[in-house]
C-alpha cells in the first residue's frame, strides 16, 4: 500500500513539475516574478495527492477500502465455492507490496529524522558562527562582517546581511550593489520561501521531484531578485559585472548560508541572459498561451488511478446484542458464510456498474440466496455496508460481514457470541471461537466506571445537602452504550443502594452502596454477591 502512494505521490508531482515549468515560462515571457510559481508547484508536490479527483474521490477513499472488480458483463453471480471467493477477495484486498510497508515507512521516517536534524544543526551553526563576526553599518544598512563568508543573507526567521571583509574594499557602486541586492532578499522575505521549502523536504525525503522543485525555487528567487535590482539601479553591465566577480572570489562558507549573491557557473549564466534578453513581440499573448498550456498537465493528474485506500472501522465490542440460541451446525455456518462472499462479489460488481453500494438486497437483480437463509443490510451508505446473514433451520445464529469504514453506532457483531471479523471476512456463531468473555470484560468495566463515578458525586451531594439523591439522570451518560441502564434501589439521609443491568445480559447485574450500611443487603441477580461500602460488585457476564 504505502509502495503504490508513493508512485502515485511521484505520478502527480511529476505532472505538478511540468505545469510548474511551463508557467515559469511563461512567467519570463510576461516579466513576472517566478518564484511563487515554483511555491506552487511546491506546494501542490505535497498536497496533490489530497487533492486529485475532488471531494468525491477524499470521501470515498476515506470510506471504503475494496474497490470494484474489473466486471465485463453483468452475468448472474453463481455460487462460487468459498476457496474460490477468498482467493478472489484477497487479490482485491492485498497488494502485493503490502509486505515492504514496514520497510518503507521505517526508512521514510528516518529519512525525515535525519533532515531534520541537519536542519537543526546548520541552524546551530549558523548562530555560533554569527558570534564571531564583526556587527557594522554599511550604505545605512546594518550588515555582518566575516572573514570570507558572504556575500550571503544568515537566518531563516531573523536574517542578517552578511558581507566578506573584501567588499569593503570594492568600489563605492559595487559596495551599494551588494548591499541592495541582499536587502531585496530580506525584504522580499526570501528566507522564509527556503525555509518553506526546506521543511517540504524533511516531510517528503523520498521524493525526488520535490528536490528538483526547491531547487528551481531556489534559481527563481535569485532571478527574481535580480529583477528587483536592476528597477533600483538599471545599469546592467555593471552588475553582470558585479556577478561574475563575486562568482570569482566569494564563499557561502557552509551549507548554513541562505540567498547568497554568488551561484554556479550555469546558473550565472542564466542571470546575466536574463539581465540581457530584450522581451519578445506579443510576449504576453504567448505568456497567456503558455498558462492555459500548464493546466494541461494538473487535468492528466485527475486521471490517475488513486490507490485503494483502508481504514479501520471502530472497535466498540461492548456494543449489547440480544442474545439467541447458540445453535448451529458447520453446515449451516458454511452456509452463511458463502453467501455473504457472494454478497461481496455482487455488491462489487453493483459498484462498478452504479458507482456505489446497492442499500438492500432486492436492487441486486444478479443476486440470489437458497431457500431458508436471509440476508439483511443493518446499515450502508454509498461506500460502505455492514450485512447479516440468518438461517431459518437455527434461528439463534448470525454471521455478519462488512466493508468500509463503519460508525461505532453500527459496528457488526454477532447475535450470540459478539464475533467481529476483519473487513470482508465474515464472522458467525457456532463457530467455536467465542468473544463473549472479551465482551463481557468490556461491558464489567463499563459498568463498573460508571459506577466509580457515582460513588464520588452521591458523597459530594452528600455533602453539600445532606442527602444521598436517588436520580440516576446524574450518572453521566454513556454515549456508546445506551443499553447500559441503572436503578436507584434506595437512598436517603443515612446511605444509597443502586443496581446496574446490562441488556444484553438478562439475568446479571452489578450492585453498590454507600454511606451507613443497608438495613438488608442487596446482592447481584445472578451469583448473589455482595460488596463493600463503594466498592461495585458484579455477576459474571
Amino acid at each position: 500500500m504505502i509502495a503504490e502512494w508513493m508512485a502515485y505521490w511521484l505520478t502527480l508531482s511529476a505532472l505538478v513539475a511540468v505545469a510548474a515549468l511551463v508557467g515559469d515560462r511563461a512567467c519570463r515571457m510576461a516579466r513576472r516574478p517566478l518564484r511563487w510559481v515554483w511555491m506552487i508547484g511546491l506546494t501542490l508536490c505535497v498536497t496533490a495527492p489530497f487533492a486529485a479527483g475532488g471531494g468525491r474521490w477524499a470521501w470515498h477513499a476515506l470510506t471504503a477500502s475494496a474497490r470494484a472488480l474489473p466486471v465485463h458483463h453483468a452475468a448472474p453471480v453463481p455460487r462460487l465455492p468459498v476457496t474460490t471467493i477468498v482467493r478472489i477477495k484477497a487479490q482485491h484486498m492485498e497488494s502485493p507490496l503490502a509486505a515492504l510497508d514496514p520497510c518503507l515507512v521505517a526508512a521514510w521516517v528516518l529519512a525525515s529524522l535525519a533532515m531534520a536534524t541537519k536542519l537543526v544543526d546548520a541552524s546551530r551553526r549558523m548562530a555560533r558562527a554569527q558570534r564571531d563576526w564583526t556587527s557594522a553599518t554599511v550604505e545605512a544598512c546594518p550588515v555582518l562582517i566575516a572573514p570570507d563568508t558572504g556575500p550571503a543573507v544568515a537566518g531563516w526567521l531573523r536574517p542578517r546581511i552578511v558581507l566578506p571583509a573584501w567588499a569593503l574594499h570594492a568600489s563605492r557602486i559595487d559596495l551599494e550593489l551588494i548591499v541592495l541586492h541582499e536587502s531585496e532578499h530580506v525584504r522580499a522575505r526570501d528566507p522564509r520561501l527556503l525555509l518553506y521549502a526546506a521543511a517540504m523536504v524533511v516531510l517528503l525525503p523520498w521524493n525526488v521531484v520535490l528536490w528538483w522543485l526547491v531547487h528551481r525555487l531556489r534559481r527563481a528567487i535569485e532571478l527574481d531578485c535580480d529583477a528587483r535590482v536592476l528597477r533600483h539601479a538599471p545599469d546592467v553591465a555593471a552588475y553582470g559585472a558585479l556577478l561574475i566577480e563575486v562568482g570569482r572570489r566569494a564563499t557561502t562558507g557552509s551549507a548554513v548560508m541562505l540567498a547568497p549573491l554568488s551561484a554556479g557557473h550555469t546558473l550565472l549564466e542564466q542571470r546575466i541572459h536574463m539581465m540581457t534578453n530584450r522581451p519578445m513581440r506579443n510576449s504576453l499573448l504567448a505568456a497567456l498561451a503558455l498558462c492555459a498550456l500548464s493546466a494541461a498537465p494538473a487535468a492528466a493528474g485527475t486521471l490517475v488511478p488513486q490507490p485503494a485506500v483502508t481504514h479501520p472501522a471502530i472497535h466498540a465490542p461492548w456494543m449489547a446484542r440480544t442474545p439467541g440460541g447458540d445453535s448451529a451446525s458447520l453446515a449451516a455456518v458454511l452456509a452463511m458464510k458463502s453467501a455473504l462472499r457472494n454478497l461481496i462479489v455482487a455488491q462489487e460488481q453493483y459498484f462498478a456498474e452504479h458507482g456505489q453500494y446497492a442499500p438492500d438486497v432486492a436492487r441486486m437483480t444478479h443476486y440470489a440466496t437458497s431457500a431458508g437463509l436471509h440476508i439483511r443490510f443493518t446499515w450502508s451508505s454509498g461506500y460502505a455496508y455492514v450485512a447479516t446473514a440468518t438461517d431459518d433451520g437455527y434461528p439463534g445464529a448470525t454471521c455478519v460481514v462488512y466493508i468500509g469504514w463503519i460508525p461505532a453506532s453500527a459496528w457488526p457483531a454477532t447475535r450470540v457470541e459478539h464475533q467481529t471479523g476483519d473487513e470482508g471476512a465474515p464472522a458467525c456463531d457456532g463457530d467455536g471461537k467465542s468473544a463473549h468473555a472479551r465482551w463481557g470484560a468490556y461491558a464489567r468495566a463499563s459498568i463498573v466506571s460508571q459506577l466509580a463515578r457515582l460513588a464520588a458525586a452521591q458523597e459530594k451531594a452528600h455533602a453539600a445537602h445532606g442527602v444521598y439523591p436517588g436520580d440516576a439522570g446524574q450518572i453521566r451518560a454513556n454515549r456508546f452504550d445506551p443499553a447500559l441502564h441503572f436503578t436507584f434501589l434506595q437512598a436517603d439521609s443515612a446511605s444509597w443502594v443502586v443496581r446496574a443491568a446490562y441488556d444484553g445480559e438478562p439475568g446479571k447485574s452489578c450492585v453498590m452502596w454507600g454511606g451507613a450500611a443497608p438495613a438488608s443487603r442487596v446482592a447481584t441477580d445472578a451469583a448473589h454477591r455482595t460488596g463493600d461500602s463503594d466498592t461495585p460488585v458484579c455477576d459474571d457476564f
